[in-house]
C-alpha cells in the first residue's frame, strides 16, 4: 500500500502482552461482566445499558451483573441511564480502578465489552488498545466493528452489529455458555504471535529482508 505516493506497510497496534497479567478462569452462579475505558460515547456502553434493559422486559430476571470501569464524559449518563430504567442493581461503577484491584475484576468477570460504538466516529475498523489487552488476559470479549486479525476462528470473540441496536443479550449469553472455559491460553498465545510488539517488528523487518 501506499501514502502520499510513499510505499507504506500495515502494521496493527502492538502492546507488551507480558506486561499483562493472565486472567484466572472462573465461572460462578453470579455471572459478572465487564466494561472498561475512559467512558466516551464511543465506548457505546449506552447500548450495553439499553440491552439489560430489553431483556429484563423479556426475562423479568436479569442473572449477571455489568462493572464499568474507569471515570469520563459519559459516566453520569450512563448512571442515570440506569437509574432512570429502574435497573441500577444490575450495574456497578466503581470509577477509575488500577492494579491489583483491576487484575481481581478481570478474574472475576466472565467475558469483556470492547467498544461498541466506534461507528460514531464513522470509523470502519477496530484498532483499540482495549481488545489488545482482552486477549493478553485471556477474557473472552464482545466487540462491534471489525478487528484486524480477528476473525471466525477466534472464537472467544463475538461480534455484534455496529449500530445504535441495544446488546442482545440472549445471543451474548448463548455464545458464552457454548465457548470453552479454559480459552485463556489461546487468546495470550494469540496475543503474542498477532499483537505483540515483536510480531510487528518481525514484519517490519521481514518486508525490510533484514530478518
Amino acid at each position: 500500500s501506499q501514502v502520499f505516493g510513499i510505499p507504506a506497510l500495515f502494521l496493527r497496534n502492538g502492546i507488551d502482552v507480558s506486561a499483562y497479567k493472565t486472567k484466572i478462569s472462573s465461572r460462578s452462579n453470579k455471572l459478572e461482566i465487564l466494561c472498561m475505558g475512559k467512558l466516551q460515547r464511543w465506548h457505546g456502553y449506552d447500548r450495553v445499558i439499553d440491552g439489560v434493559i430489553q431483556y429484563k422486559e423479556e426475562n423479568n430476571v436479569v442473572p449477571f451483573r455489568i462493572n464499568i470501569l474507569g471515570d469520563g464524559d459519559v459516566r453520569n449518563a450512563l448512571i442515570e441511564q440506569a437509574t432512570k430504567a429502574g435497573v441500577s442493581e444490575y450495574f456497578n461503577f466503581p470509577g477509575i480502578v488500577v492494579g491489583e484491584e483491576l487484575d481481581a475484576y478481570f478474574d472475576k468477570c466472565g467475558f469483556a465489552f470492547e467498544s461498541l460504538g466506534l461507528h460514531r466516529l464513522n470509523l470502519t475498523y477496530s484498532s483499540t488498545l482495549k481488545s489488545r489487552e482482552y486477549l493478553a488476559r485471556g477474557i473472552p470479549f464482545v466487540y462491534s466493528l471489525p478487528i484486524p486479525g480477528i476473525d471466525e476462528s477466534c472464537d472467544y470473540c463475538l461480534q455484534i452489529e455496529a449500530n445504535e441496536s441495544p446488546v442482545d443479550f440472549e445471543k451474548v449469553l448463548q455464545w458464552y455458555q457454548n465457548i470453552e472455559n479454559n480459552c485463556g491460553e489461546r487468546m495470550r498465545q494469540y496475543a503474542f504471535e498477532n499483537y505483540s510488539w515483536e510480531s510487528q517488528f518481525g514484519i517490519m523487518l521481514r518486508t525490510l529482508g533484514i530478518e
